[in-house]
């Protein structure tokens, strides 16, 4: 196990020494505060490698971009940040995460935890205690394909989307979100397209509209367990301005001070 305390950018494939920290790095004005991945087939995987405190002005940890692809199995990243985006990391290419904690990151911008607009998978991951504008854990942006399966989403806080706020295609599939907060969208702000599949969204707070999910487009929830979300106005479980589906799943307990408990 070594710790690594020098910025590294990685161009050629490699696997990451298992145990591995990058520790206490500060790029203020790179992307990837501690590991930069670029380059087209250019793979990086890695296990119980960990990322800790810090700071970019994007990705606080880890930047992928031009086809780089980084895969890492039980990784913790934990107190990174970001002045942009992406307090842990930040994803324009191919990230997978499975396994690991993600806890006490922040950005000043967008998504506490991690930035994505291009295709990135989640699996498994306990997502705690990150903050940020929008997105307090994920902000999935336009171009983005975002997976987050199995996992467990708590305590993550933002203006909009508290754990997740998406302007382009989510997916979730079972895992828990439970006790995010926002002013819209305790839990996920929807503005483009949202499929969440046999999840459950427990204790989750907005101080506006959208207890557990905000959605003002395309969004489908299928056997999903919707429980104890509030609202300080519309919507406990879901507030929805445009197009939704349900089907199946249930509702229960969740309440909004002026209607759509």
């Amino acid at each position: 196990m070594a710790i690594h305390t020098e910025r590294e950018e990685i161009t050629s494939s490699m696997v990451l020494n298992t145990g591995d920290e990058w520790s206490g790095i500060v790029s203020p004005e790179a992307s990837g505060g501690a590991v930069a991945v670029s380059g087209a087939g250019v793979t990086v995987t890695g296990s119980a490698v960990g990322f800790s405190m810090n700071a970019a002005n994007d990705g606080g940890a880890v930047a992928v971009t031009d086809g780089g692809r980084v895969d890492l199995t039980d990784a913790v990243f934990s107190s990174n940040s970001a002045g942009h985006w992406g307090g842990a990391f930040r994803n324009m290419a191919t990230m997978n995460l499975s396994g690991g904690t993600i806890v006490g990151n922040r950005a000043d911008g967008l998504a506490g935890a991690g930035f994505n607009d291009a295709a990135m998978v989640i699996s498994g991951t306990v997502v705690t205690g990150n903050s940020a504008g929008a997105g307090g854990a994920f902000y999935n942006n336009n171009y983005g394909d975002l997976t987050v399966s199995d996992g467990l989403v708590s305590g993550n806080s933002a203006a909009t989307g508290g754990a997740i706020s998406n302007d382009g295609y989510v997916k979730v599939f079972g895992g828990t979100m439970t006790t995010n907060t926002a002013t819209y969208g305790g839990a996920v702000f929807n503005a483009a397209t949202l499929n969440i599949s046999g999840a459950v969204l427990s204790a989750n707070a907005a101080g506006n509209d959208g207890g557990a999910v905000y959605t003002n487009n395309t969004a489908t929830f299928t056997g999903a367990v919707f429980a104890s979300n509030t609202t300080d106005n519309r919507g406990g479980g879901i507030y929805n301005a445009n197009s939704a589906t349900v089907v199946g799943g249930t509702f229960s307990g969740n309440s909004a001070a002026v209607y759509g408990g």
